[in-house]
């Protein structure tokens, strides 16, 4: 649900601006949840984990449109497959390197709720690079300033050499 309304709000704005704004809100719904613990009622939990939802629904499905939209129609499913192959693999180093430091400061600080306050600091820190990250996405037809283009040989020959 949150895709789809990313998707609609990235045509009604920027790609640009969803995404950054995304990520912003995953921050702050990210370092919120440091501030759980058993006395927080159930609702908030929830109201806490719906909103980290909304803001990766905000910034994934936005980011595949603008990624496969300037893309030839016959490269769309490589790129795509390539795409979903590096979010899991980064995703599940992430989250490897998480469950680490949950696991680790627990155990050092005798508290796992202490552990998992730090971990939802440093998650919620991760996300604010990705909002500078998201600053830089060109419109399409936007071209890269390290994108050189094709130099026209005097034969007509454009490989670009």
């Amino acid at each position: 649900m949150s895709a789809a309304a990313g998707t609609r709000m990235a045509e009604r704005f920027s790609v640009r601006f969803v995404v950054v704004a995304g990520m912003l809100f995953l921050a702050v719904t990210t370092g919120l949840m440091a501030l759980l613990s058993a006395g927080i009622p159930v609702w908030l939990t929830t109201l806490l984990l719906c909103g980290r939802g909304l803001a990766i629904g905000f910034t994934n499905q936005p980011l595949v449109v603008s990624l496969l939209g300037g893309l030839p129609p016959e490269r769309v499913p490589d790129a795509n497959t390539l795409f979903s192959v590096v979010r899991r693999l980064a995703g599940s180093f992430g989250i490897a390197l998480l469950v680490t430091l949950l696991t680790t400061r627990g155990a050092a600080t005798g508290s796992a709720l202490t552990g998992h306050r730090e971990t939802m600091l440093v998650l919620a820190a991760t996300a604010l690079p990705g909002a500078a990250g998201a600053a830089s996405l060109r419109r399409p037809g936007e071209r890269s300033p390290l994108v050189r283009r094709p130099v026209s040989a005097p034969d007509g020959d454009r490989r670009g050499r």
